[in-house]
């Protein structure tokens, strides 16, 4: 009878082998992260005049907005890029 508890207690113990990692249970958190939608901002100029009546002045005006509304456009892409970058940073250190 000795014999039997001692080899119950044998398997008993090596069934419960921390370094086993089947006997680890792991868990994942997914977390889905939204950007404000300030950080979205990409001005489009949607009306363009009758390219056969532009003058010099008016092509100028237009390729200036184009310009600008590119450089907004660039620090938006580069705000959402930080944020993500920010939030990947944040789950790592969880």
């Amino acid at each position: 009878m000795k014999k039997i508890l001692l080899i119950a207690a044998a398997l008993g113990l090596a069934a419960c082998n921390p370094n086993d990692p089947a006997s680890l249970i792991t868990t994942y958190k997914y977390v889905v992260v939204h950007p404000a939608e300030a950080m979205f901002e990409c001005p489009v100029l949607k009306n363009f005049p009758k390219w056969q009546t532009l003058t010099e002045s008016e092509v100028a005006r237009i390729i200036a907005t184009l310009y600008k509304n590119n450089i907004t456009c660039k620090s938006s892409l580069v705000s959402i890029k930080k944020f993500l970058d920010d939030a990947q940073v944040q789950l790592d250190s969880q």
